[in-house]
């Protein structure tokens, strides 16, 4: 009896663990991320920058489905919402404390590298981020959220991608470069073993640099992609 309630805790923190990790990441087409989403319970998501603050959060009313009539769109969650007060640290008073029974905490003012303020763990899925030492194309940027890691282009690689992720866990990203044609260089060329081509500059004024391929919506490595042409 004891090794069952044990296995069946496991489990269930297990997927705990898994409903608050990376659902869904919001890019252009030039490589910027405009916000990450977490999944939480009741089908919410929480929309987080990629230095890690949070943007808003609400019922995602497309959940399950691959297209979105209005993308991005949250409805408003009636759930129980908690806020830390005017008695907690600096860096995160006044902050959202709980949703839905899921808890967030933030680095607090005491925090070096610029951490402060920066979310610090949803659920048990703890962030991490570039220290200030770091290359300064991502310094601040997001490391880790749970399991799910984030390298990014340095200052040394092409200026054409500098600053811009490199890789969103097992998914590793790629873009045109500089040497390509100027209608598309700098555009996402890959993620995931996705491929991306654009019209050029020989083609016609209005198709230049718009996407020849690509679903706006897609599903790579287990995280929904939301691509902003």
């Amino acid at each position: 009896m004891k090794k069952t309630l044990i296995l069946l805790t496991a489990i269930c923190m297990v997927a705990i663990s898994r409903g608050q990790n990376l659902a869904k990441v919001t890019i252009t087409d030039m490589g910027n991320i405009e916000k990450l989403s977490f999944g939480l319970r009741e089908n919410v998501l929480l929309n987080i920058s990629k230095d890690g603050n949070i943007m808003d959060w609400g019922v995602d009313r497309y959940a399950g489905r691959l297209q979105e009539s209005k993308p991005g769109v949250l409805d408003p969650y009636q759930g129980r919402v908690e806020y830390y007060t005017e008695s907690d640290n600096e860096a995160f008073r006044g902050k959202v404390k709980s949703i839905g029974g899921i808890f967030i905490t933030y680095y607090p003012s005491s925090a070096e590298d610029g951490f402060a303020g920066k979310v610090k763990t949803v659920g048990p899925n703890k962030f991490d981020y570039y220290k200030t030492v770091e290359n300064e194309a991502f310094r601040g940027n997001i490391k880790s959220a749970g399991q799910t890691t984030f390298t990014w282009y340095s200052s040394y690689d092409n200026e054409a991608y500098s600053g811009k992720p490199k890789s969103i866990g097992s998914s590793n990203i790629t873009y045109y470069s500089n040497f390509d044609d100027q209608a598309f260089r700098g555009k996402l060329k890959s993620l995931g073993g996705q491929t991306f081509t654009y019209y050029s500059s020989t083609d016609l004024k209005d198709y230049r640099g718009r996407p020849k391929n690509g679903m706006q919506f897609q599903f790579i490595n287990g995280i929904k992609y939301q691509f902003k042409y």
